[in-house]
């Protein structure tokens, strides 16, 4: 690998290089660059971020939320609400996958500007409990849908089976299998969606009446037209906005146009919330079972319609979306230990031990409490995305350049956090208080949106002029930032320059992203000389 030196304006001069260090490759291709820009080499084809971006087309959940907005407020205002949430989704959507293809960064980097480098550790938080309740959710179905039809053992033997079956396809990447294996399994999924509709079908003579069904609560007791009701409780689900950036960050830049329209765009966003939905509404309606509408409901109908094959049909959808479960839960606890508590577990470890934690969760009773945490978090996540997309909405410069995400050149929290916390207790006063706001506390994520937005706008300003003013950025001492790679004095080893920085402690050597959270001198030495602690020596 040649390597050459430039001076910064440091006492050290800069390693630098114009090929990724194959160290690096080699060791991110488990770990997904957590805490790091994707560099150029690391991006994949678009058939293969589109196949392993598709995982989650595959949730039984999406049926299940079809089936269950229609049983509430009826079908015809179900699949408009879920139309509307549709645009909602492609909207939003079209700028992230942009700007996470263009600038490498997950969604807890693209946040440091605006919440700090710390308070943006929160999104992620968010993910990964998000998709650990999803991963709950989804095992705890396929286990009794195992254990209905299958009989055999007590349900937590089923449990664990699930669990233990996903573990070794937890190992793997973006960069490696997942698009293979999805490649595999997306023919099966298609196949057994369109066979358990048509069984479904002829099984009931192709009774239309389930387009007018109505729902259980009446327009009035609402408050609120049933799509719009609707809509709000697809808002519950924008996990997918900061998921979004996970994925895009891979894409190569060339593809940017086939992932706005199909990976991250309307042939994703159609097939798994609105053909999903409407699936699930007419497999639940049709089959003329007599049960609610719930976790259970969309595979009963299911093992109904197709028996043996039913099940291998739930088991290939199992397979492809808790494969995206299990493997966003691990990435993104073993980054927030590793960022913030300084645990450098192995990839290994961490997969072993949200097995547990999901084994664990199973155990309890899950649904009993999964609906109002899930609410919770999603409330977090609308506000999240009202305050990041009014930020590179506004602020040109963070828009097409890249958001600093560099510790050393930001601050350890924003009042851009203040803004996204309050929002979000606002949401949830007023979701938790249907006595005092019967119809607001239908429109919480709808009315914490608005409030993340206007919060934010009032602390803007500040959050602007919150960034350290240092100079000694590496980003100026060569021509193409995005071309070559700088050695940190820290790892020794090679990223982009776009996301090195000077460490004043060294003397104005290298530092990666990563080791500049962790190195306690290096903070010190960013600091404001007036923000710095005084140390006061004992006088004897």
């Amino acid at each position: 690998m040649t390597m050459s030196t430039v001076q910064n304006s440091g006492q050290s001069p800069l390693k630098v290089t114009y090929q990724e260090d194959p160290r690096v490759a080699e060791e991110q291709r488990d770990t997904e660059y957590g805490g790091h820009i994707v560099p150029p080499g690391a991006r994949v084809s678009r058939g293969a971020l589109a196949l392993s971006a598709s995982s989650l087309i595959s949730g039984l959940v999406w049926l299940f939320y079809g089936a269950l907005v229609a049983s509430l407020v009826g079908t015809h205002e179900a699949m408009i609400g879920m139309l509307v949430s549709l645009a909602a989704f492609i909207v939003i959507n079209w700028p992230l996958a942009k700007w996470g293809t263009r600038h490498g960064l997950d969604a807890t980097l693209m946040s440091r500007r605006v919440f700090g480098f710390s308070g943006a550790a929160l999104i992620s938080l968010l993910t990964a409990a998000n998709v650990t309740y999803y991963a709950v959710f989804e095992s705890s179905v396929v286990a009794s849908a195992m254990k209905g039809y299958l009989g055999g053992p007590n349900l937590r033997i089923w449990y664990l089976i699930v669990v233990a079956a996903m573990l070794p396809l937890m190992r793997g990447s973006v960069q490696t299998w997942m698009g293979k294996l999805n490649g595999i399994l997306l023919p099966l999924f298609l196949a057994g969606l369109v066979a358990s509709v048509v069984v479904t079908g002829v099984n009931s003579g192709w009774n239309m009446n389930w387009t007018s069904t109505k729902g259980v609560i009446p327009p009035q007791a609402l408050g609120i037209p049933g799509w719009l009701f609707t809509c709000v409780l697809y808002m519950g689900t924008w996990l997918q906005m900061p998921l979004t950036l996970d994925f895009s960050r891979f894409g190569r830049p060339q593809d940017l146009g086939f992932h706005r329209g199909v990976s991250f765009g309307f042939v994703f966003f159609a097939f798994s919330y609105f053909i999903n939905g409407v699936v699930g509404i007419f497999l639940v309606q049709a089959s003329g079972l007599d049960v609610a509408v719930n976790e259970a409901g969309v595979v009963s109908a299911i093992l109904k319609s197709l028996g043996i094959w039913g099940l291998l049909f739930v088991l290939v959808t199992q397979v492809r979306i808790n494969t995206l479960n299990y493997y966003l839960a691990s990435m993104h606890w073993q980054r927030l230990a590793k960022r913030y508590l300084r645990l450098d577990f192995s990839r290994l470890t961490w997969v072993l031990l949200t097995g547990i934690v999901v084994f664990g969760l199973m155990l309890t009773d899950v649904f009993g409490y999964l609906q109002r945490a899930l609410m919770w978090q999603g409330v977090f996540i609308v506000s999240w995305v009202g305050i990041v997309m009014t930020h590179l909405i506004l602020t040109r410069e963070d828009r097409e350049g890249g958001p600093e995400f560099r510790p050393g050149r930001l601050p350890s929290v924003t009042a851009g956090l203040a803004a996204w916390l309050a929002a979000s207790v606002i949401g949830i006063a007023i979701a938790e208080n249907k006595a005092a706001f019967p119809v607001a506390s239908n429109l919480a994520p709808l009315i914490t949106l608005v409030a993340s937005v206007m919060l934010y706008l009032l602390v803007r300003r500040q959050v602007l002029r919150s960034m350290p003013n240092r100079g000694d950025d590496p980003r100026h001492a060569v021509k193409d930032p995005w071309g070559a790679y700088i050695g940190c004095h820290v790892c020794d080893r090679s990223y982009l320059v776009m996301e090195m920085d000077s460490d004043p402690s060294a003397g104005g050597a290298g530092i990666c992203a990563v080791c500049a959270m962790n190195r306690g001198p290096f903070r010190l030495a960013c600091l404001p000389r007036e923000s710095r602690p005084t140390v006061v020596s004992d006088v004897h």
